[in-house]
């Protein structure tokens, strides 16, 4: 009887023990939700969430797949429906990984693979990219046979890595609990938000005024592909062959580019037998309607824009030559609400009058702050004034003092003094803290303007009006200003 006693104390400190175990692992584990520029963990997570069987088109590839490649477009263009299992850094390694793991759940008819990591990008890396980019494909990927299996090709290619961090990831980041905050202890309800399906939307206007379109008959030139990466794509090709699907590879605009990077994709999809769609070739690029200074988010990325475009261009293929065709899907119908959301908050950033944007910040969706630098008030035409007064703010302050304001569902906060203004809240659950700091001419203090969210500066400290947006849904600062008589980002 002792004995029972004993194994069943023995057994429930075991489970106790796991339990904590898993539970030190899910908090120590980097997250990267909706709420960051690249969501990768709303990606992972919200994956395993889709209904079975409910995905007809992958994305697969790095983060020019990510923001390049938009489930919503490709399901309000054409009814199409897909998910993007793209993110930065995604080695070739890892998108075979991962298309393995998605067949586990999901029966595509078609794969669209990006092939930015085909060639080196990272010599100094045996899997061609960052450790920390395979972690966070990785970490969130249930265990089971291919994980298992991915994981020891990751450490047999990579020395550097182990076995052990993987099982037990709180080997690897037992450092972070001095940087732990808020959505380490809520991701059952982060991973909820996973309304883009993968897409990265990026809101800059960053193109480049001399890029030119590629030109296969420029050039006879053959780029190398990284060897490693070279073997994954063979095993790609396979893979989407003994399933029944149909691989189409494909490439975003890029100022990286060169045609023989080109040729050396154009030959490899030619002696497989499959498609390759480069948007930097000269026409695809024009009949896409893409348009390098407007569409670009940086030299890599494209924006929303273009994104919308390449995925459009995409879509009309796969339903005209392919025969993917649309199918109503509530996954898809009840995120349009929230793409538009995301929509409007990306289009914010290209306002550039003082006027327009205090209309369109006017949302129960946002909390907007405000902290005034030098002096606010000479710089604000009556016309400013009555939209702000339009929102419920009167900003009634004299020249050369300090003030702020917030407004937050619908609650409306004002102060003005002659020295420095320290103002304290949270928004939401209480969980966001922000901490707003103004100070005039007028004031004996430094003059100033500081916005800080969650301890994060987010003010321009631009002498006069300094605006930060932050948007309640997505939990993310959404654009950041100053005006003084001119509107600046």
């Amino acid at each position: 009887m002792k004995h029972k006693r004993y194994l069943c104390n023995m057994f429930a400190f075991g489970m106790a023990a796991c339990l904590v175990a898993l539970t030190v692992n899910r908090i120590l584990i980097p997250k990267c939700y909706y709420d960051d520029s690249w969501s990768t963990t709303s990606t992972y997570q919200g994956f395993y969430q889709m209904e079975k069987d409910s995905v007809d088109v992958l994305f697969l590839g790095s983060s020019c797949a990510a923001a390049g490649l938009n489930p919503q477009e490709f399901y309000d263009s054409y009814g199409i429906r897909s998910y993007n299992l793209g993110c930065e850094g995604q080695s070739l390694l890892t998108s075979y990984y991962w298309l393995e793991e998605a067949l586990r759940f999901q029966s595509p008819k078609v794969v669209v693979l990006e092939v930015f990591f085909t060639f080196l990008y990272n010599r100094d890396e045996p899997l061609n990219t960052a450790e920390s980019s395979t972690r966070k494909a990785f970490d969130y990927m249930r265990w089971s046979p291919v994980k298992w299996e991915a994981v020891h090709d990751i450490c047999n290619y990579d020395k550097k890595q182990t076995l052990s961090s993987y099982y037990f990831p709180n080997i690897r980041y037992h450092a972070r609990w001095k940087e732990l905050e808020e959505n380490d202890f809520i991701s059952g309800e982060m991973a909820g938000h996973y309304e883009l399906k993968g897409y990265a939307p990026l809101a800059q206007r960053r193109g480049n005024e001399g890029y030119v379109p590629l030109s296969p008959a420029d050039s006879s030139d053959r780029a190398g592909m990284a060897p490693l990466m070279r073997e994954y794509l063979d095993r790609i090709v396979m893979l989407c062959r003994e399933n029944g699907i149909t691989l189409i590879l494909t490439k975003m605009p890029d100022t990286d580019c060169n045609v023989s990077k080109y040729n050396t994709m154009s030959d490899y999809a030619q002696e497989q037998g499959i498609p390759y769609w480069d948007f930097n070739e000269e026409s695809l690029y024009r009949a896409s309607g893409f348009v390098h200074m407007e569409d670009m988010n940086d030299d890599w990325h494209v924006n929303l824009w273009g994104a919308e475009k390449i995925s459009r261009c995409i879509a009309e293929k796969l339903y005209d030559a392919y025969g993917i065709t649309g199918i109503p899907d509530s996954q898809w119908e009840d995120t349009k609400t929230y793409y538009d959301m995301v929509c409007r908050d990306c289009e914010l950033k290209q306002i550039t009058d003082i006027e327009p944007y205090v209309d369109a910040v006017s949302r129960e969706d946002y909390t907007v702050l405000i902290a005034v630098k030098g002096d606010g008030m000479t710089f604000l035409e009556e016309s400013v004034k009555e939209d702000f007064r339009q929102m419920g703010i009167f900003m009634d302050y004299t020249e050369n003092s300090s003030y702020f304001a917030v407004i937050h569902e619908g609650k409306i906060e004002e102060g003005t003094s002659k020295e420095i203004l320290v103002h304290h809240g949270s928004t939401g659950n209480r969980l966001t803290d922000y901490e707003i700091k103004s100070a005039g001419w007028d004031s004996t203090y430094d003059v100033c303007a500081s916005i800080k969210i969650n301890d994060e500066e987010w003010a321009r400290n631009g002498n006069g009006i300094n605006v930060v947006i932050y948007s309640n849904e997505r939990k993310q600062v959404v654009d950041s200003v100053s005006y003084d008589g001119e509107f600046k980002r």
